[in-house]
């Protein structure tokens, strides 16, 4: 135990010798100033042990204890200074005289109080602390979210004057969630972080690029810079995003089955944003962000319409056609397969 003590009675200074003796504590004195004061408390003992007297700013006391998390242990000559000391909010205060095993007592129980009232604090400090984090970091993937990645963002406008925004879509991502619950929708997300993740590594592409996870409901976006001219990045863009996807659809089936996977599907939309120093940056981001989501949304719809027009040319065309297989079995329990005549759907 450490005890820091403004002590003037010679009776106690020999007590607190001797308790310090006996229980192996350290003990430091300081003057009765407002400055010595400040300078005992950053020292952060365990007990700050103080001899109350009439001009004693015992607020400010109780404030610098509290700030350096020390118990403060009031030593009071009279009766009548009691009241102060609890008016205080000191964690415990005795009369002098005072005996050592007494003394003794009180530093422990000063101690004991203290730290059960900064436990609250601790606890909610811990709490607060947690929200914040998930707030900048997504918890089942562990990316770093919107929020965060901004001022990265903007300085990789700054230094190369210009940022491609990968969307990735997943459409249907919410059936897993209703069939098989949110833990299991946990999982495949960190599937996909971890697969976004493998794919620039293995593909070592001369970029620099950052993951943000969760910009709406499931997606997530990457922020990649391709130094490259504005031509040839838009052909590496259109060839690294038919890439990814085929890697992400890879790696979920192998990670999550079939099933998962096929109630999933995946589209990459893009957007680039370029310096422009009339625009505030953080504007000019979201903007890209919500065109990237746009083009990533209209693949989806593109090759919705285009699945239902080849459907619609199949049944024109008449070519759907039904192969009829009947099974006859007789009294031997023979199966007989019988091949009937090819029938066309009617268009």
């Amino acid at each position: 135990m450490r005890v820091g003590a403004i002590v003037h009675d010679e009776g106690l200074r020999r007590t607190l010798a001797e308790v310090a003796s006996r229980a192996h504590a350290e003990v430091a004195y300081a003057p009765d100033t407002p400055e010595g004061i400040d300078e005992l408390a950053r020292t952060r003992p365990d007990v700050l042990l103080v001899e109350a007297r009439p001009d004693l700013d015992l607020a400010r006391l109780r404030e610098a204890a509290r700030t350096h998390e020390s118990a403060l242990l009031l030593a009071c000559h009279q009766p009548e200074d009691c009241p102060a000391a609890a008016i205080a909010d000191a964690d415990d205060w005795f009369l002098l005289p005072v005996q050592p095993r007494e003394l003794e007592l009180r530093l422990h129980t000063a101690r004991q109080r203290a730290r059960a009232a900064a436990l609250p604090n601790g606890t909610e400090e811990a709490a607060r602390a947690v929200r914040f984090r998930e707030l900048l970091y997504d918890r089942p993937t562990g990316l770093p979210t919107l929020p965060i990645m901004i001022g990265k963002a903007r300085e990789l406008i700054d230094t190369g004057g210009h940022l491609t925004i990968l969307y990735i879509h997943f459409v249907w991502y919410s059936k897993v969630e209703e069939i098989y619950g949110w833990q299991r929708l946990d999982e495949v997300l960190e599937t996909t972080a971890n697969a976004i993740r493998e794919f620039f590594e293995r593909e070592q592409i001369d970029a620099e690029y950052l993951l943000v996870a969760h910009i709406a409901d499931d997606d997530f976006i990457l922020f990649v810079q391709l130094p490259t001219t504005a031509e040839q990045a838009e052909q590496r863009l259109k060839a690294l995003s038919a890439r990814l996807e085929n890697f992400l659809r890879e790696r979920i089936e192998q990670a999550q089955g079939e099933e998962i996977a096929a109630l999933g599907s995946i589209y990459v939309g893009t957007a680039t944003v370029f310096r422009n120093p009339k625009i505030r940056t953080e504007r000019l981001l979201y903007r890209a962000i919500r065109e990237a989501a746009h083009a990533a949304r209209g693949a989806m719809e593109w090759e919705r319409i285009r699945k239902i027009n080849d459907l619609k040319a199949t049944l024109r065309d008449e070519a759907i056609f039904i192969e009829y297989f009947p099974i006859v079995v007789t009294k031997n329990r023979t199966d007989l397969r019988l091949r009937g005549p090819r029938a066309r759907h009617p268009p």
